[in-house]
C-alpha cells in the first residue's frame, strides 16, 4: 500500500524514486544514552504492513530489552518520506537511493536503517493481537495492526488455541486473541511462514479488533 500524505515539512527528494524498491529487510544500531546502542531490525512488506525490533544492549547492570512494533506503512509523494504507522506516534524516515532510511526529522546523533543484501529470512518472535478464528478444516489469525493474515503451523499452543475457542462456543466466529509466536519469512522476504503460536495469552469471544492502522 503506497498513500499520498500531507506534511508540514518536506525534504529534498527525488520524484522519481522507484517505490517498488522500498519493501525489504532494514537493520542497523541507533545511538542510545542509556546502553550501548540499539540494534534495529525493520521489515517492510510489499503489502503495506510492517514488523519493527529494537534489542536495547545490555550494560554490566541492566540485561538486554527487546521491543517490537507492527503496523502500516506509507510513502509521502509531498513529503518524500517513509511513514510508519502503528501503536503510538508515526515515525518518519528520509529514503536515500542505494536502500537507507534515515529517521526524521534528524535527531543530534545519526539514526539511519540499511537494506540487508544479499537477503536473509526474517525470523522473530512477536506478542501480537488479532482475529482468531477456528473452523472444521482450517485456522487463521489476522493481525489488528498490519490486516496480515496467518495460517498456522502445528507446533507450540496452537491445538490450545482450537479447544479455547471451542469452548467459547465460537464456530466459525472470530475470536479477539493476544498471543506470542514467531514470524518467519521466506528468503525472498515475499512470503510468510506459517505462524508458530509459542504462547496464548488471552481470547475474547465476540470481539474484534478495535484499533487498526488499516483503517
Amino acid at each position: 500500500m503506497l498513500a499520498c500524505d500531507a506534511a508540514d515539512q518536506s525534504v529534498e527528494h527525488d520524484d522519481k524514486i522507484d517505490l517498488s524498491r522500498l519493501p525489504g529487510l532494514y537493520s542497523g544500531t541507533y545511538p542510545c544514552s542509556n546502553c550501548p546502542g540499539i540494534d534495529v531490525r525493520l521489515w517492510l512488506r510489499s503489502d503495506g504492513g510492517y514488523f519493527l525490533r529494537q534489542n536495547y544492549l545490555a550494560t554490566e547492570d541492566v540485561d538486554d530489552h527487546l521491543s517490537y512494533g507492527t503496523g502500516r506503512w506509507f510513502w509521502s509523494m509531498d513529503a518524500g518520506l517513509l511513514t510508519l504507522q502503528g501503536r503510538g506516534p508515526q515515525r518518519r524516515f528520509a529514503y536515500s537511493d542505494g536502500g537507507r532510511l534515515d529517521l526524521y526529522p534528524p535527531p543530534t546523533l545519526e539514526h539511519s536503517l540499511f537494506v540487508e543484501t544479499p537477503q536473509v529470512v526474517f525470523t522473530e518472535s512477536f506478542r501480537m493481537e488479532g482475529e482468531y478464528v477456528a473452523t472444521r478444516g482450517s485456522e487463521t489469525f489476522t493481525e489488528c495492526l498490519t490486516g496480515i493474515q496467518f495460517s498456522l503451523n502445528d507446533g507450540g499452543e496452537r491445538q490450545k488455541m482450537r479447544r479455547q475457542h471451542r469452548l467459547l462456543s465460537l464456530p466459525q466466529l472470530p475470536a479477539l486473541t493476544v498471543i506470542q509466536a514467531q514470524i518467519s519469512s521466506s528468503y525472498d522476504q515475499t512470503t510468510l511462514e506459517p505462524l508458530a503460536v509459542e504462547r496464548l495469552l488471552s481470547m475474547k469471544p465476540n470481539t474484534e479488533c478495535k484499533v487498526s492502522s488499516r483503517d
